[in-house]
């Protein structure tokens, strides 16, 4: 029998101001002890494009559209500005022979800044920043916090079928990544980091990606084949990258990675190859499968014990609007496998 008994009382604060994708309801699960959910949803402000716009202010329109203040030129001149934030606070209450003993902590898990416009009818662009190590330092880390660039992208949309995006972003890989931290069904739904993009401290000379992004361009589209909706992306990227005689891709091979995405029912309403862990029955019934797939040339290991990376995923969504005003069920799966085939001596070295 354990000598303490502990309480947690587990506080959060969830901001939505991502300008990317619908508004959703945030809804959160269970948690040990008693949970209590806060929602900050902040919209988004469209200022005038930079390009001669501000001289032309009085001939735009500013529009109120669901949570999102617009300001727009036109249907194809725009831009948008939002921001995002993600807190947990823990209280914990411990019962021990001493007697009643408290502690608390809170953490910043996202703090974001969204700008997004578009400059034509077949040009836009999307530039994110994220506060990074905000939530994993100790008082003495080095880097304590580094509010720096999360996404941007330059994007030529122009059709369903073909769309090409360019800059930092990210990789096509799995649900869970794509849904981003405020999309997902759980609060925190980040527990298998082990494509490259998904954990490294640094993008460049030594490291991969970095929150699930990676510099490279990725081609996304989707057809209507006669039954449900087939949606694809697929991109070229700089995945893990190695100084001169230190790391395993010494020859500078790229990444490749892919995703293909089937809704058997209805499709997924979201901008670009971004997803969602829930709608909350906003979108009708949903049944998505998809497979994914990452694969760099001496993209793991060491200098002296290198191997090629490969990785595969399998995920499934399943969303059923229940009758009679009963609610929604929501099931999400997700299935991992990875190849590297070096020694144990490459972590030696």
């Amino acid at each position: 029998m354990k000598d303490n008994a502990e309480m947690v009382h587990h506080f959060e604060t969830i901001g939505v101001g991502e300008p990317q994708r619908p508004a959703l309801k945030q809804k959160r699960g269970m948690f040990t002890g008693i949970a209590l959910t806060l929602a900050l949803v902040m919209g988004s402000v469209t200022l005038a494009q930079a390009d001669g716009w501000l001289s032309h202010l009085g001939a735009g329109e500013f529009s109120n559209e669901g949570n999102k203040l617009k300001f727009a030129l036109d249907d194809t001149k725009w831009i948008s500005f939002g921001a995002g934030y993600r807190g947990s606070y823990i209280f914990n209450e411990r019962v021990g022979a001493s007697g009643y003993k408290f502690n608390d902590s809170y953490s910043n898990d996202n703090a974001r800044f969204y700008v997004n416009g578009q400059l034509h009818k077949y040009i836009k662009f999307e530039l994110n920043t994220e506060c990074f190590f905000c939530n994993n330092t100790s008082s003495g880390d080095n880097p304590k916090m580094i509010y720096t660039i999360l996404d941007a992208i330059g994007k030529f949309e122009y059709n369903r079928y073909f769309n090409i995006w360019g800059g930092r972003m990210l990789v096509p890989t799995e649900r869970g990544e794509l849904n981003g931290p405020f999309y997902h069904a759980t609060h925190d739904g980040f527990k298998t980091p082990f494509f490259q993009s998904d954990y490294s401290i640094k993008v460049g000379h030594g490291g991969a990606g970095r929150y699930g992004r990676d510099d490279g361009g990725t081609f996304w589209g989707s057809v209507e084949p006669g039954f449900g909706t087939l949606q694809y992306s697929v991109g070229v990227f700089a995945g893990l990258r190695s100084r001169n005689n230190v790391g395993p891709n010494q020859n500078g091979n790229v990444m490749v990675a892919g995703r293909l995405t089937y809704n058997f029912l209805n499709p997924e309403n979201n901008p670009g190859y971004y997803t969602s862990g829930t709608y909350y029955g906003k979108a009708g019934d949903i049944l998505a499968v998809a497979v994914g797939a990452s694969h760099q040339k001496d993209g793991a290991g060491s200098f002296a014990n290198r191997s090629d990376f490969t990785g595969i995923v399998g995920d499934v969504l399943f969303e059923k609007v229940m009758p009679d005003n009963m609610g929604v069920f929501t099931m999400n799966g997700e299935y991992k496998r990875f190849w590297a085939d070096y020694g144990t001596a490459a972590f030696a070295d």
